[in-house]
């Protein structure tokens, strides 16, 4: 299914007794999207801005948004995505999945750039989760490759956007 609301995600997920699985860009190196005869969301169409403030710095999306669609969005406000991967085509979801690193590396993974996620497990039950709030689904969850749910939303730190120069030695 493509779902295009997180009452979508839900439906789906109560609906099935069988295995899930996430899919949105679809650039998975190791193929974990697939899995056979699974009910499988396809999250490119769960592309949304929720929330952007820019006197805050945090944008809140829809997991299958991509970092371009992010990116295109704040920089109007000359800001930028504090952590995100090397290429701006994979999903939100995805890099937080895989607790991806991000560039400058000395930044860490992704998931130092996380406000919050909101996620649905297996149950349909919805939590909200950070450091401080149901940590441990906040730290199974990025970096769990969807085994602890289905992450649907993220609200993620943004920064301002500096001009840098790269240097190879």
């Amino acid at each position: 299914i493509q779902p295009k609301s997180e009452q979508d995600v839900i439906d789906a997920i109560i609906s099935t007794s069988g295995p899930i699985s996430i899919g949105g860009a679809r650039y998975s190196m190791g193929g974990q999207i697939a899995y056979p005869d699974s009910l499988h969301l396809d999250m490119r169409k769960y592309n949304q801005v929720i929330k952007f403030d820019a006197e805050t710095k945090l944008i809140t999306v829809q997991t299958g948004i991509t970092w371009r669609e992010i990116q295109q969005h704040i920089d109007p406000h000359d800001l930028s995505i504090k952590i995100m991967q090397d290429f701006t085509n994979f999903t939100v979801g995805g890099a937080l999945s895989v607790n991806a690193h991000g560039r400058p590396m000395r930044d860490g993974p992704i998931i130092n750039s996380v406000h919050s996620i909101r996620i649905v497990l297996a149950n349909g039950q919805v939590y909200e989760a950070s450091e401080e709030e149901n940590s441990d689904l906040f730290y199974g969850a990025i970096g769990g490759y969807g085994g602890r749910g289905v992450i649907t939303q993220a609200t993620l730190q943004l920064v301002d956007n500096v001009t840098i120069e790269r240097t190879v030695t």
